[in-house]
């Protein structure tokens, strides 16, 4: 190979990515360049890592954001007060679906959200609290949201964000000799305040901006240090 400087291409004009997810699951893209297939090397290495464990990052930061609007408008079909908590007009028995969803979808969020800033041997890369210390609003947020994936979606702890009261209930004549009735009653987060989901979503947005500068980063020191001679290695590794 040429030991010219490495030509720079602008990959929306001159790469194509034709995205393939197969039956089972598994992924087979197809790269292109200029309309020829492109073979392909799997990268290995820190930097390699690193961008593999922020991209998951980002993946999993972006859906907690889709989840997050999804349970904003579930809110606005259910007609909630979400500048304090009040009365609903409706039956909790009428809006029991929604509650539903709203919890599965925050519950699935504050698991994610717990992930990001866990240590997972698949990923390599966790982010630190530390991203947040010049701010202490996003650490107040932060510290919040981490006390709801542990009390809520990673295991009880020691505040209880959910409970259930057992009662017995007695009917008020007691001449009757009425069999008293034995009544579970749950307590779970089933709504959220609308300053509760705009920290949500505002923190995460912070992290998706700050990982997506990560990924950035890392992909311009890989090229920063690619050059003919390991070019002419990767083809000589690459496949189809």
């Amino acid at each position: 190979m040429s030991k010219k400087n490495l030509k720079k291409c602008i990959p929306d004009l001159d790469w194509k990515v034709d995205e393939i997810i197969n039956i089972d699951g598994s992924i087979g893209n197809k790269y292109y360049y200029k309309g020829k297939r492109a073979s392909k090397v799997i990268l290995e290495g820190k930097i390699a890592e690193e961008m593999a464990g922020y991209t998951l990052i980002y993946h999993d930061v972006n859906m907690i954001l889709k989840w997050l609007n999804f349970v904003i408008n579930e809110h606005k079909k259910i007609g909630i007060d979400k500048t304090k908590q009040s009365r609903l007009k409706n039956t909790p028995e009428n809006l029991r679906d929604n509650f539903d969803l709203i919890k599965a979808f925050m519950i699935a969020a504050f698991t994610f959200y717990g992930k990001i800033f866990t240590k997972a041997p698949g990923r390599k890369i966790k982010l630190q609290k530390s991203i947040f210390k010049e701010d202490n609003e996003f650490l107040r947020i932060h510290d919040e949201l981490m006390v709801f994936r542990h009390n809520l979606s990673a295991h009880s702890g020691n505040q209880k964000i959910e409970s259930v009261q057992v009662s017995l209930i007695l009917d008020s004549l007691k001449e009757r000799n009425t069999r008293p009735l034995i009544v579970r009653t749950m307590d779970q987060p089933n709504a959220f305040t609308n300053k509760f989901l705009q920290d949500f979503v505002k923190i995460c947005e912070f992290i998706s901006d700050f990982v997506d500068k990560k990924i950035h980063q890392l992909n311009d020191e890989f090229y920063k240090n690619l050059t003919p001679d390991k070019v002419e290695i990767f083809y000589n590794i690459s496949k189809v």
